[in-house]
């Protein structure tokens, strides 16, 4: 009788020796498969950062000479380009805190979580100076006086649908990329335990 208990209990510490080790393999491609999703969702992070930084870019060579073959006068296109300019380097700072695929997880962690506070941030100040410079664009667009009026109708018609538009794509962009970082945070989260 004592052998049958010795060789069950032999059995079952065998069968918890296969189990611990199923479990730990288990535990390594699930870390496996939480790293790479990190890396994925921190690449998709980076390439939506990058398109901002090369979409001021376009619009700063856009702009420019658009107003020059419009002939707006040189202060509103100077004072365009200086608002994108500033537009491109706090994008610039902005994207610089974002971690590189090989920073470990705690400098990885608090590169996003900066890239995402300045990014929800951004909104206060980038927003008011839209106002203003839209403010000053339809104060141009008025006292030009070689537009006829139907002319600038027309303009601030295709402005306010552009306007539309642009902030439509803006916010959903943004909040991709405030869900996209909030879901990094998270995976570092679960890798480090």
């Amino acid at each position: 009788m004592t052998e049958d208990k010795d060789r069950i209990i032999i059995e079952m510490q065998e069968q918890l020796k296969q189990l611990k080790e199923k479990l730990e393999g288990q535990k390594i491609i699930d870390e496996r498969l939480l790293r790479n999703a990190y890396r994925s969702n921190l690449g998709s992070l980076q390439k939506k950062a990058r398109s901002e930084v090369a979409l001021v870019i376009v619009a700063m060579v856009l702009s420019g000479s658009s107003f020059t073959l419009l002939e707006f006068p040189a202060a509103f296109i100077i004072c365009t380009e200086i608002m994108l300019l500033i537009s491109l380097v706090a994008t610039l700072v902005i994207v610089r805190w974002l971690p590189r695929m090989d920073s470990d997880l705690l400098t990885a962690s608090e590169g996003i979580a900066r890239f995402r506070m300045a990014y929800v941030n951004w909104i206060k100040y980038g927003i008011p100076v839209l106002i203003l410079w839209i403010a000053y664009l339809i104060h141009v667009v008025l006292s030009m006086e070689s537009l006829p009026m139907e002319l600038k109708y027309s303009f601030f018609g295709g402005c306010a649908i552009g306007l539309v538009i642009g902030l439509i794509l803006g916010l959903k962009q943004r909040r991709e990329i405030i869900s996209r970082s909030e879901e990094l945070l998270e995976q570092i989260k679960d890798l480090r335990g």
